[in-house]
């Protein structure tokens, strides 16, 4: 007859088959054979995985093929008509690819001035576009918020980056301020892991201070992200804090390999 019981946490995460008899650990008694789709929260409950939401194809990609579809197709209408028909016809298309590529160039290109009333215009209308902005000083906000630890908290430090425009820029402008290399869970960065070492300091970039106070025993706002020229995006809006953690609840191994994320 089979048996059933409540477990109460699952903080010892999944257990290799050597383990699978030893009722004798305290650790078999809060783990769990497999977990598939789910998170082990840091006060040892379980959460199921957030699924997925279709809202929309991006056709942008398309536009190319469409392009030379539709120019092939005129041209064959064109071939027999008349010079004057054709030279018309060839005009009003031409001066209306150069129309779409201007309002393209105006929406969605980096060619205004900042200040200018074309850059306004964007960064009001084109959330992508303003974030874009402020990432080399993003980068020194956070060098400047790594100057102030002492050399205790640097000899094993790590900076956490919550995305990957984070863990980009980092990455790109970091070695000039002799920043460690960003560690993120977020798509391709997670596959290169959490460092040689395990971090005992962590500067959090991108996170909610509620959030890592669960993953970390202390955690404090260190900063705030502020992006030139009074832009708003998601860095100065969404999640500005820039934070120390220390201490990480669990072992880095068992987190790191339940973290990816895509986005």
């Amino acid at each position: 007859m089979a048996v059933s019981f409540i477990q109460p946490t699952f903080a010892a995460g999944e257990i290799a088959p050597s383990l699978y008899a030893r009722v004798d650990l305290a650790k078999y008694h809060a783990a769990a054979k497999l977990l598939r789709n789910f998170f082990v929260l840091p006060h040892g409950g379980a959460s199921n995985r957030a699924g997925t939401q279709f809202v929309g194809r991006c056709l942008m990609s398309a536009y190319p093929v469409l392009y030379a579809a539709g120019a092939v197709a005129l041209e064959g209408v064109l071939a027999n008509s008349a010079t004057i028909l054709r030279i018309a016809v060839r005009s009003i298309v031409l001066t209306a690819m150069l129309v779409d590529a201007a309002a393209v160039a105006w929406t969605y290109l980096p060619i205004w001035h900042p200040g200018s009333p074309g850059w306004n215009w964007q960064m009001k209308n084109n959330y992508d576009m303003a974030n874009e902005i402020g990432w080399p000083e993003f980068v020194a906000q956070v060098a400047a918020v790594r100057d102030t630890l002492s050399p205790e908290d640097r000899s094993r430090l790590a900076i956490l980056a919550n995305n990957y425009g984070e863990a980009g820029a980092l990455s790109l402008y970091g070695p000039q301020y002799n920043l460690p290399t960003p560690i993120s869970s977020t798509n391709g960065f997670h596959d290169r892991g959490y460092g040689p070492y395990e971090p005992e300091t962590v500067i959090v970039v991108g996170g909610e201070l509620h959030d890592q106070e669960l993953n970390f025993e202390h955690c404090t706002v260190a900063a705030q992200v502020s992006i030139p020229y009074g832009v708003r995006n998601e860095e100065s809006v969404d999640h500005p804090d820039i934070l120390i953690c220390h201490h990480l609840r669990r072992p880095w191994p068992t987190v790191w390999s339940h973290s990816q994320e895509f986005g």
